[in-house]
């Protein structure tokens, strides 16, 4: 489109002003959050970025003004989370398991965290309502009654014989309360 067309003209021309990168940035960041690693799984409690503009991957935080990324270390370090992004960049760690082989699932003081990037926080949330399961899927959804974050079936035990759950939760990320909606038709786990 011609907005397309400007924008884009507009970033080429800013970035030959100022170095390399543009002045439209917030959309270029990438954040990685923990996951594992290994042939045994070890969780991983770091958060880092990719800047697209630069091609850099580090530990940094672009919108914090290159702050150092806070890291899961010092809450759960965890793999097989959700994970879901609010309009407002802030993003919401749902849920997963952690340690070697199948892990136990991250406990509810910290199985609820929101990574707000623009304050380089990461800040424990209610789980008050959250069914502990890991391998979940999360989305945020703009809804009739604004944004909401839904946490969709996984595996509420480690345990190999586990089947999914077909569990789906709310969570209203503005009063930090979370509520049980229908039920998936069948139980899921490990989804895109």
């Amino acid at each position: 489109s011609a907005v397309r067309d400007e924008n884009h003209d507009f970033e080429l021309n800013t970035r030959g002003v100022f170095g390399g990168r543009g002045l439209i940035d917030d959309d270029r960041l990438f954040f990685a959050i923990g996951g594992a690693s290994g042939a045994t799984p070890t969780e991983s409690a770091l958060i880092e970025q990719f800047q697209q503009a630069t091609g850099v991957v580090g530990t940094t935080n672009d919108l914090a003004g290159g702050a150092a990324l806070p890291d899961l270390a010092a809450l759960t370090a965890r793999r097989d989370f959700g994970v879901a992004t609010l309009p407002d960049a802030r993003v919401w760690i749902i849920g997963g398991r952690s340690g070697a082989g199948q892990g136990s699932l991250v406990g509810a003081s910290d199985a609820v965290l929101e990574f707000d990037p623009r304050s380089n926080t990461l800040t424990p949330m209610s789980a008050v309502g959250f069914t502990l399961r890991h391998s979940l899927g999360a989305a945020a959804v703009r809804t009739s009654a604004g944004v909401r974050i839904y946490a969709i079936g996984g595996y509420a035990s480690t345990s190999s014989t586990e089947l999914p759950t077909d569990t789906v939760e709310e969570y209203d990320p503005f009063t930090d309360t979370w509520r049980t909606v229908a039920p998936l038709p069948t139980g899921v786990g490990e989804f895109g």
